[in-house]
């Protein structure tokens, strides 16, 4: 989810909790969050800066500082490759 209203701000899934997570960003990078917007690919994201968690320890939300778009998980390497790296 992408939204602009209030402060500008995207939802990203965390693969490690399953939690959904808010991340505000600020509008300078407003572009480059839209162009990964494509809803006919699985687009990953990376996104760091500092984030507010619970008591319990799990995220709530990023504030955005760096933003990164990832190949999707159809163009990563296979445990094989991986292995056959190793094993050179």
């Amino acid at each position: 989810m992408l939204s602009r209203r209030g402060k500008t701000r995207f939802s990203i899934d965390d693969d490690i909790s399953g939690r959904n997570i808010n991340c505000y960003f600020p509008s300078k990078l407003w572009d480059d969050v839209l162009q990964s917007f494509d809803p006919k690919m699985d687009r990953r994201v990376s996104v760091s800066g500092p984030i507010l968690y619970r008591h319990d320890g799990a995220p709530v939300n990023i504030t955005v500082e760096k933003f990164r778009v990832l190949r999707p998980k159809n163009e990563l390497p296979s445990w094989n490759d991986v292995l056959g790296i190793l094993a050179e």
